[in-house]
């Protein structure tokens, strides 16, 4: 009798206990995630906290986080908790929570490619002592992360972007710029017909020519075409994604040295914004300076997709009111309406070159 008062009463405990914890496990519980950082560039290390929070005088004996993580952010030391499934990382956690505890894990995870990511959805199972009863829990939490594209260094940028960037700065100090006007004076042999002032050359009788001044603001203008041949059509796919993220890097990497030389930098694109495919919205954040120009760029092309919004000689056709900007131009190809839409850039007051990339690489 003795052995079965004996089970009788570890039965009526198991059961007696699995009701307590299904019933109190997750009351008085918090849990919350975040990144060490709202944005980091392509190959850095960021880490991802964890932190649960039991408000109780009752313990939690075991509680299970799980989430699914972008495939891109990667885990460091963790690959036995984090699985590969359809569309990303299953990543899981376990927690035991004494009374009035708190709980933070920090786990290092390496960025592997630009965009942005959302790791908030967080399911929450809790158990009792002999995983009886189970409480189930969704957490939807604010935890992103913006991932920049990677910066790349002298040795890594093409000659001609090189020569590009060198030749935009000592330009615009050395040469007038074409819409700074600082007064007029007669007609010399060599002057160009397109400086001819006509007005005040028809009021006093003779040719009169703009005086034009220097400017000490320059500004650069990157703009990137993600198609990679004149039929493709919507989205970039296949060996052509890792070009046209090579493409994204020189376009960054460009724009932040640009910043960083006291030029105003621009970026434009054919792509647009992620969630805008199909709108006829591309990407054009205007030349400007400082700091916060820097965060605008990088924050435009962490955020674009490989997605062709509108034919890439239409776009450059829209750009009606650009000028006096030093442009280069990205692109996997040039054809006759690409180089006509280039001409009528130049006859904008724009200087305009190509840097051309070839598949897995940019050319030299």
């Amino acid at each position: 009798m003795s052995v079965l008062w004996l089970i009788a009463l570890t039965v009526a405990f198991a059961l007696l206990q699995a009701v307590i914890f299904h019933h109190f496990n997750l009351r008085k519980l918090s849990y919350e995630r975040h990144f060490s950082q709202k944005s980091a560039f392509e190959g850095q290390k960021v880490e991802l906290i964890e932190g649960m929070r039991n408000e109780k005088l009752l313990p939690v004996p075991w509680l299970r986080a799980e989430s699914r993580i972008p495939r891109e952010l990667v885990f460091e030391k963790e690959q036995m908790d984090a699985h590969e499934v359809s569309g990303g990382l299953y990543h899981k956690s376990i927690f035991f929570l004494p009374p009035m505890s708190r709980i933070t894990r920090h786990h290092e995870i390496s960025l592997r490619k630009r965009g942005v990511y959302d790791a908030g959805s967080v399911a929450l199972t809790a158990g009792d002592l002999f995983s009886l009863a189970r409480s189930e829990r969704q957490e939807e939490l604010d935890c992103g992360i913006v991932v920049y594209p990677r910066i790349l260094s002298e040795d890594e940028l093409p000659d001609p972007a090189n020569r590009w960037l060198g030749e935009a700065v000592v330009k615009r100090w050395i040469m007038p710029d074409p819409f700074l006007v600082n007064g007029i004076r007669d007609y010399r042999a060599g002057d160009t017909l397109r400086d001819v002032h006509w007005r005040a050359s028809a009021r006093t009788g003779e040719l009169c020519v703009k005086v034009r001044d220097y400017t000490s603001d320059p500004r650069a203008l990157v703009i990137l075409n993600v198609q990679t041949s004149e039929a493709q059509w919507a989205d970039v796919g296949g060996q052509d994604v890792e070009t046209m993220e090579q493409g994204i890097r020189i376009a960054a990497t460009l724009c932040t040295r640009a910043l960083a030389g006291g030029m105003d930098a621009g970026f434009a694109s054919n792509a647009c914004l992620a969630g805008r495919a199909g709108s006829g919205e591309c990407i054009f954040v205007r030349p400007a300076g400082g700091g916060e120009q820097g965060d605008r760029l990088l924050d435009a092309m962490a955020r674009m997709i490989l997605h062709r919004e509108l034919n890439f000689h239409t776009f450059l056709e829209s750009l009606t009111d650009v000028t006096g900007q030093d442009i280069l131009i990205i692109s996997c190809y040039e054809t006759g309406e690409i180089e006509e839409a280039m001409e009528r850039l130049r006859q904008q007051g724009n200087t305009v070159e190509t840097l051309r990339l070839e598949r897995g690489r940019a050319a030299a």
